[in-house]
């Protein structure tokens, strides 16, 4: 019998420490294989085509920049759950996080969803709807939210700081 798959939705912020926290344990004590998963979006105005050099470096598509960034900044996470002798698979995804999510879910065959419960009044800013709503309503398993324990500080990746740069001018 295949071990159950436990879907852990995770960002590049730290905003999710407490969740992989959660999920570690979780998955010890179930004897489950996590699936990390991370919704990865472009910034307004930056088209999938977009190519993208800086002097001494080869030139990559916006997109492979994304993933790339993305496998570096989890590569820790990834190395937490099999540390603990614990299954992993990184799961990156292009598109709206609930539905990166949604579909990650399904496609694992996952028995939970484990995701951050955030200040619901910052969700609709950055996503124009709730993310957990949008996660519960998609999500065949049961999708449970895990309270943060403690303030952390906000925290970004490179990628993100540099997309909120080109925006903010």
């Amino acid at each position: 019998m295949a071990a159950p798959t436990l879907v852990v939705a995770v960002d590049l912020a730290n905003n999710s420490a407490h969740v992989t926290d959660f999920a570690v344990e979780m998955a010890g004590r179930l004897k489950a294989r996590v699936a990390l998963v991370h919704a990865m979006t472009l910034a307004p105005g930056v088209r999938a085509d977009t190519i993208v050099s800086a002097p001494g470096k080869e030139a990559i598509g916006a997109l492979d920049l994304l993933e790339a960034d993305a496998r570096k900044h989890t590569a820790a996470l990834v190395s937490l759950f099999e540390g603990a002798g614990i299954p992993t698979e990184l799961v990156l995804g292009h598109g709206a996080p609930a539905e990166v999510i949604g579909n990650a879910a399904s496609e694992q065959g996952a028995f939970m969803v484990l995701l951050g419960a955030p200040k619901t009044s910052r969700m609709p800013k950055l996503w124009g709807q709730d993310l957990c709503t949008a996660v519960v309503e998609r999500c065949s398993a049961p999708v449970l939210l895990v309270k943060r324990t403690e303030k952390a500080e906000q925290t970004y990746s490179t990628a993100q700081f540099q997309m909120m740069a080109e925006v903010d001018g």
